[in-house]
């Protein structure tokens, strides 16, 4: 029979046990709740560098050791490199959310070629296989001495070691966990990992092949989507030989400005800075800007001359040309035009006989052809005068066959009349449209949430602050600093592109005088302007992109005068 001592003693026992499991019970709860937040990182959290610390952090909780390193396979399958690694006696904690880690990396393989088998960690990603040490100073089998050196800087002694490969589905090793010296819960003394432990980092290691996985996934897709789009440029490039440039230049220059923006500790944009999202996507939307190009006609983004069509139309006025100077060989022809007075308005003097007239015809004819050629090129503004010239010319009238015919019919005399380039009022609003297609293309994909933006970037490049401009008239309220930076860029390079068909690129002077213009207009942002100037980035840019003899003195202070002027 026990007597109350012995209860006592007994009670106290189960007590004891009770209170241990217990414990025990809080601290798998506390390891259960923790795995479950790992599970729910993997599929909420953006920043992969938290899962790692997630991991890293648990594999130290459940093991009660000290320290702890996640490797990672390089890309071209030749290291390991350094992902994160934690020691708690040291409060030592780099690489995932706390930054770079300053040591270089294992290398796979010998310089012979061969396996690596040297190190642990690089043993263990060739065999696949867990390797589990009680001190591995005693491992005669592995090189320790950059761990030991390790140990010697910080005054450490690595001992027991657990080395795990992170195996994805596929069977394939993306990295390495390695678990630095276990503790003893209740005397704190390094003692080997067990077998609980091994489990339970085999549990860790899959969720850390699973984080990357996730992670090359995610660069991958990135990757074929950053390349698709670089593809459709070089669509558009094939089907126009000088838009591809362009864009290819465009996505340089928005790209130099945000960054710049970035770099800035003074000015308009000292308080303003992009994050490395907002710069991605400003990229992007640079390379997709005109992507509606696509549907535009061909004849008419390579329409290279005003005349042009599926014929060279300046051609067919010369082979009138040549008809009419054939037909005026002929005497009684002349002297049949004379009498008709077919032409009298046409000419600028009017000779006193039918001899004289036959010479007169023909070098007006020539004069008039040489001026055609040149408006019909249609790189400047076209005067009124010039206009004036056009009509003059349409006047002339001959006979082939009884018949009278014109020397420029009415589609040709309103081309010719075009003020600038190349389109005409019908052609202009076609390629206006293109940032439509733009948007109605890009509105058709779905996009990872950083780069919700990307289609209104990429077609509103042609909108104007002052409401202007198209294709829905934004006014400056409305659009943000992407779609300026991306309005700036587009007209900057088109201004200085080198290779359009139908103008020459402008000298850097005249360029920003154009854009001044812009400026005081309303259509284009003026502190960006002036940032373009004040930064040197349009220097910088033309250094590279533009020939030699387009760059000249550009008078900073001369064009922000006018525009304070105009300001005020």
């Amino acid at each position: 029979m026990y007597n109350l001592s012995d209860n006592e003693k007994i009670n106290s026992v189960l007590n004891d046990v009770v209170n241990r499991v217990n414990k025990l019970a809080e601290e798998q709860l506390i390891h259960i709740n923790r795995l479950s937040n790992i599970g729910l990182a993997l599929s909420q959290e953006r920043d992969i560098d938290k899962i790692f610390d997630l991991i890293i952090e648990e594999a130290l909780a459940y093991t009660n050791a000290d320290a702890a390193t996640i490797y990672s396979v390089s890309d071209d399958k030749k290291y390991l490199n350094f992902e994160v690694m934690q020691t708690k006696s040291k409060n030592f904690k780099a690489g995932g959310s706390f930054g770079p880690i300053q040591l270089p990396p294992v290398p796979l393989y010998k310089e012979d070629k061969t396996p690596n088998l040297a190190n642990m960690a690089s043993c263990v990603y060739h065999t696949k296989e867990m390797l589990n040490l009680d001190d591995c100073y005693n491992a005669s089998s592995f090189d320790f001495k950059g761990t030991k050196s390790w140990d010697k800087a910080n005054n450490y002694r690595s001992k027991s070691m657990l080395a795990i490969p992170l195996r994805n589905y596929e069977d394939d090793i993306l990295g390495v966990i390695q678990i630095i010296n276990a503790l003893d819960i209740d005397t704190s003394e390094i003692v080997c990992f067990n077998k609980e432990s091994i489990v339970m980092v085999q549990s860790l290691a899959s969720q850390a092949a699973i984080t990357f996985t996730n992670r090359e996934l995610i660069k991958s897709l990135e990757s074929l989507f950053k390349q698709f789009i670089k593809a459709i440029a070089l669509a558009i490039d094939r089907k126009s030989k000088d838009t591809g440039g362009h864009i290819a230049r465009v996505a340089i220059i928005s790209k130099l400005m945000a960054r710049k923006i970035n770099e800035i500790d003074h000015g308009h944009y000292k308080d303003f800075s992009f994050t490395e999202e907002e710069l991605d996507e400003l990229s992007l939307a640079s390379w997709l800007h005109d992507v509606g190009k696509i549907a535009t006609p061909d004849g008419i983004m390579n329409k290279a001359t005003k005349l042009e069509r599926i014929t060279n139309g300046l051609e067919l006025i010369e082979l009138k040309i040549d008809t009419i100077k054939a037909l005026m060989s002929n005497d009684s022809y002349v002297q049949s035009c004379f009498e008709e007075e077919l032409n009298f308005d046409y000419l600028l003097n009017i000779p006193e006989s039918s001899s004289q007239y036959y010479q007169a015809i023909l070098d007006q004819l020539d004069e008039d052809y040489q001026f055609l050629r040149t408006a019909n090129a249609g790189g400047e503004f076209l005067t009124k005068d010039k206009k004036d010239n056009i009509d003059r010319i349409a006047k002339f009238t001959y006979i082939l066959g009884k018949q009278k015919k014109i020397l420029l019919d009415e589609e040709e005399i309103v081309d010719l009349k075009i003020e600038r380039g190349t389109l005409n009022d019908e052609e202009r609003q076609i390629m206006n449209n293109h940032v439509k297609y733009t948007y109605e293309i890009l509105n058709q994909l779905t996009y990872p949430k950083k780069y919700k933006n990307l289609t209104i970037y990429a077609s509103s490049h042609h909108e104007r602050l002052d409401g202007s401009g198209h294709p829905w008239g934004f006014t400056a309220e409305q659009l943000p600093i992407q779609s300026r930076i991306l309005a700036i860029s587009d007209i900057f390079e088109a201004l200085t592109a080198p290779d359009r068909p139908y103008k020459k690129g402008k000298k850097l002077s005249e360029a920003m005088k154009i854009l001044t213009f812009n400026v005081l207009d309303n259509h284009i942002d003026k502190d960006l302007f002036e940032f373009l100037l004040d930064s040197g980035l349009y220097k910088e840019y033309s250094e590279k992109y533009v020939p030699a003899i387009q760059i000249d003195d550009v008078d900073i202070d001369g064009i922000k005068d006018k525009i304070n002027k105009n300001a005020k």
